[in-house]
């Protein structure tokens, strides 16, 4: 007895393995299937013949060879009712970049039997895979009247749309998709990989659109599809739907503490009350959860109320250390000893600061962020100048080009005595940096260490225009001089 094998199912365009299963309602073909289509004994041997021939050049050859595709040839010609046969011709031929070929040995299998869904679904993936999109468009629409279940044909065809540039009519097929075929999650698969190769090529508007259909079609994707779409409204400047969506999230019967804080992120800095809001719900709602608070005191971080960020995760890491076993003390991330640190800074608990930090670089010694702000808020103080040095070192040998590091180094060199040394590094912080009004400060100090009064002035005058508040240390230079 003879058995021909589909190879369709390895058409290199197809998105989701076969189109065409063993499940589908089959052509008979001229050998193995019905008695009527049985060739004469002549034919029969010329068919195996060349078939075995076939398979003799594949093995010597490889998977693309001429010889071989010749040979399928010959046995489709003595067996033509075949449509496995014509499947290992159209897949040979497309294998050596000749899909004129594959599309011939198919379309005379379909012509047979129009109404058979294998034939039919084969013939549209070899128009896909020959790029004659509006042929596979058709021909995969077919195979859907004929059998309305196949999930990978929804997504076949929808992916062609889109190539298309038709998204609505793209949608409208998931959408058809997902009320009909027989595996409707593999929809909302499709749909979160063809939003990201949207977003990956800055088509943002697209992207919504898949997002959308998501966010409508499958109750399941809550709550990553609503972040998502509010951070694509937002990146479109369309601050009304950026703050529809996350409402919705947040009407959800359990929102999670990512939601708030997209809310926050989203209303700060226009509406900053409604933010503080927010904030203050998500922190009342999760009050015992260290990580929803050190969330919530990173936006108060980017909102600059230190003494909220101070707060809140020092009762995170209360809690975690009081949640924690036993056996496994809780471990805390560089960003939560930084901001931590910042915010003490700036409500003058620098002892603490330094302290966090150098916790911090104890467990991370290769934290370039710890490393720097510990070594400039020590040259701030003009204590520990020497380590400050190393640490200041250590933090650029991990952002050699970062503005911020270089400035460090420099004043760490000013606070030395080392003026020139300075100079050279802090005008270098000032060509990568631009006009930062902290980096003219310290040019303006170091020209008058050097005498030069009115580069000195010249430059404090910058750092005032930019940051004229009384704390800026440049507003004092002037009046000195």
């Amino acid at each position: 007895m003879r058995i021909w094998h589909m190879a369709l199912c390895c058409l290199p365009l197809m998105l989701t393995g076969c189109i065409s299963s063993n499940d589908k309602p089959a052509m008979p073909s001229g050998i193995a299937g019905s008695v009527v289509h049985l060739p004469d004994d002549e034919s029969l041997a010329q068919a195996l013949a060349r078939f075995a021939q076939a398979r003799l050049y594949e093995g010597e050859e490889g998977p693309a060879s001429e010889n071989a595709l010749a040979a399928y040839q010959q046995a489709l010609v003595a067996d033509p009712l075949n449509h496995d046969l014509a499947t290992r011709v159209a897949m040979l031929a497309l294998r050596r970049g000749e899909p004129d070929i594959a599309v011939t040995a198919l379309e005379s299998s379909y012509r047979r039997d129009p109404r058979n869904y294998t034939c039919t679904v084969d013939l549209a993936a070899a128009y896909q895979a020959a790029n004659r999109l509006d042929e596979a468009i058709a021909q995969y629409r077919k195979a859907l009247t004929i059998d309305e279940t196949p999930t990978a044909v929804y997504i076949a065809l929808a992916g062609l749309l889109f190539r298309s540039d038709h998204d609505t009519a793209a949608l409208d097929v998931v959408t058809e998709g997902y009320t009909k075929a027989e595996a409707p999650p593999l929809l909302s698969v499709y749909l979160y990989e063809q939003a990201r190769r949207f977003i990956a090529h800055n088509v943002f508007d697209r992207a919504v659109l898949c997002f959308e259909q998501l966010r409508r079609s499958d109750k399941s994707q809550y709550p990553g599809v609503h972040l998502v779409l509010a951070e694509l409204y937002r990146a479109l400047d369309d601050q009304e739907k950026t703050i529809s969506v996350l409402e919705e999230a947040m009407a959800h019967p359990e929102p999670t503490p990512e939601i708030f804080t997209a809310m926050a992120l989203a209303l700060y800095p226009a509406q900053p009350d409604q933010a503080v809001t927010v904030l203050e719900a998500a922190e009342s709602r999760f009050a015992t959860n260290p990580n929803v608070l050190f969330a919530v005191g990173t936006i108060h971080s980017e909102m600059e109320r230190p003494a909220d960020v101070v707060r809140l995760l020092e009762t995170s890491r209360r809690l975690a250390t009081e949640q924690a076993q036993t056996n496994a003390p809780p471990s805390f991330t560089e960003p939560f000893y930084v901001i931590l640190a910042a915010a003490y800074e700036e409500t003058d608990r620098r002892d603490d600061a330094e302290a966090l930090l150098a916790e911090c670089i104890e467990k991370m010694p290769e934290s370039h962020r710890s490393l720097n702000f510990l070594a400039y808020l020590w040259a701030e103080g003009n204590r520990n100048l020497e380590q400050a040095l190393a640490y200041s070192v250590r933090s650029l040998t991990h952002a050699p080009e970062n503005a911020a590091y270089i400035d460090t180094l420099g004043w760490i060199y000013y606070r030395l005595g080392r003026y020139e040394e300075a100079l050279a590094m802090i005008n270098k912080a000032h060509e990568l940096g631009e006009d930062d009004p902290e980096i003219l400060l310290h040019l303006g100090d170091i020209h008058a260490a050097l005498g030069n009064r009115d580069a000195a002035i010249a430059y404090w005058r910058q750092s005032v225009t930019l940051d004229p508040s009384p704390a800026n240390r440049a507003n004092r230079q002037l009046e000195s001089h």
